[in-house]
């Protein structure tokens, strides 16, 4: 009974000297231990805002071409092309100074009254100066023949005008008179914007702009004034007398047909007119201006205050018009009236 045991110990130990043998060992049945954790950075510190950069302040002069000093030369930083701020103008010494500006590179346009504009991008520091020397616009001639838009013929003693407007003065204030042959001539005209205006006895006076590059020929027909035309008539009474109908308001949300009397003119080009309406008794007139197609032009019609009516319109297209005169007075008595009209084309 006790061989078998032994033999149990024998195998068991013939199975260690086996695992020694091939250099094995016996298997270990502790836990193994966990991994230290790997140990965190410490977080970045927070940077500080930067201090705001101090403002500074451009400074400089202005000069002319003969080293002059510039009083009253405009100077700015230009934020667009059309968008300067802040701006200043230079004092009696040319000098100029713009507060409040941070630190960097600008734009920095200055200008006068007869010189060339100049735009400079800088880097204002506060510290360096920004001086310019500005240059005289190029002058050049302008020339031309005054004439009548409907003859052709010439007109002497015309007068060409540069006018003092906003954004045009460089040339304001030339002038010279056409001679016998309805010629004229500038021998110095700055090239740049102007505008200008030609005027003779008896005719209608013609403006006109334009930017000059250079030397210029430029020709003007002028039409004479139109005398005042006056016009009467009578308008209302029995429907069978009447040659022009319209439609007015009769009550009611309601419109009826009432007289009026129409009066074509015609324009040229471009221009305006004036009109005033008077009439006698009590009746209710109406002043229209209407295109030869019927359609209202110029300001919506006035009402009359007391027994007048005045009407201006500008602006008025050329080609075919009509003044319509309208009795609007509920049964519509004849009544009489005079109509006065002016235009300029």
């Amino acid at each position: 009974m006790s061989a078998l045991p032994t033999a149990k110990r024998v195998a068991a130990a013939l199975a260690l000297l086996a695992i020694a043998a091939c250099g094995g060992s016996a298997p270990d049945t502790a836990p193994s231990p966990s991994p230290a954790p790997a140990p965190q950075p410490a977080p970045s510190p927070v940077p500080a805002p930067a201090p705001p950069q101090a403002l500074v302040t451009l400074r400089g002069i202005v000069r002319d071409e003969k080293g002059a000093p510039m009083p009253d030369a405009f100077v700015a930083i230009a934020r667009t092309p059309n968008s300067f701020n802040p701006v200043t103008y230079t004092d009696a010494n040319g000098a100029f100074a713009i507060g409040g500006l941070e630190p960097g590179l600008k734009v920095v346009e200055a200008r006068q009254w007869r010189y060339q504009t100049i735009d400079r991008e800088v880097y204002i520091d506060g510290v360096t100066p920004v001086n310019f020397s500005m240059q005289l616009l190029p002058q050049v001639t302008f020339t031309g023949i005054v004439s009548d838009a409907d003859s052709g013929a010439p007109i002497p003693g015309a007068v060409v005008t540069f006018l003092d407007s906003p954004g045009a003065r460089d040339n304001a204030g030339l002038t010279a008179v056409s001679d016998g042959a309805g010629r004229y001539r500038f021998e110095k005209v700055y090239t740049a914007n102007s505008n200008f205006s030609v005027s003779a006895s008896g005719y209608q006076e013609w403006r006109n702009g334009m930017h000059v590059f250079g030397d210029t020929v430029l020709d003007f027909q002028l039409r004479r004034l139109q005398p005042p035309q006056t016009l009467t008539g009578t308008v209302g009474g029995p429907p069978e007398t009447w040659t022009c109908t319209t439609k007015v308001p009769i009550g009611k949300g309601l419109l009826g047909d009432a007289p009026c009397r129409d009066f074509p003119f015609t324009t040229r080009r471009t221009g305006s007119a004036d009109m005033t309406l008077t009439w006698t008794g009590s009746a209710t007139m109406q002043l229209q201006l209407l295109s030869s197609r019927g359609v209202p032009e110029g300001p919506p019609p006035p009402p009359g205050a007391g027994n007048r009516i005045d009407l201006q319109a500008s602006y008025l297209a050329a080609g075919d018009h009509v003044i319509r005169v309208i009795n609007a007075l509920p049964g519509f008595p004849p009544t009489s009236f005079t109509l006065t009209l002016s235009y300029r084309d």
